[in-house]
């Protein structure tokens, strides 16, 4: 079963990686517009643009993460259920729940960043 779960989290993880990649370079690139037009209108340095930027970046993963997740998770398992690979973890007799605990287990994972990153890196 151990390796059941390897293969769930090899799925699932570079989905969700992918997703956060790509919605965080959303806002990151939203985030470069609106400070680079307040560089513009107000004269703010580059180098405390840039920190604008920085600092910011907790708040964009904060937003970015559970979007990735949801992404991610959507996108593996329905990869897998449309190669039957669902069907068949089912036909040898593993349970639903057996195969939902890694799905399970990765969420949780990036909820708990989640926790952390909203709790200690935001305020």
């Amino acid at each position: 079963m151990r390796l059941l779960s390897r293969y769930l989290r090899g799925e699932i993880v570079p989905a969700i990686m992918i997703g956060l990649l790509f919605y965080t370079s959303l806002f990151i690139v939203r985030a470069f517009l609106e400070v680079s037009e307040m560089s513009l209108r107000h004269g703010i340095p580059l180098p405390k643009a840039l920190l604008i930027i920085i600092l910011g970046f907790p708040a964009i993963l904060g937003v970015t993460i559970p979007m990735a997740v949801l992404y991610g998770v959507l996108l593996s398992v329905g990869k897998m259920q449309s190669g039957n690979e669902i069907l068949a973890f089912y036909s040898l007799g593993i349970s639903k729940r057996r195969v939902m605990m890694p799905i399970a287990a990765a969420g949780l994972s990036f909820v708990l960043l989640n926790l952390v990153i909203m709790t200690f890196l935001l305020p």
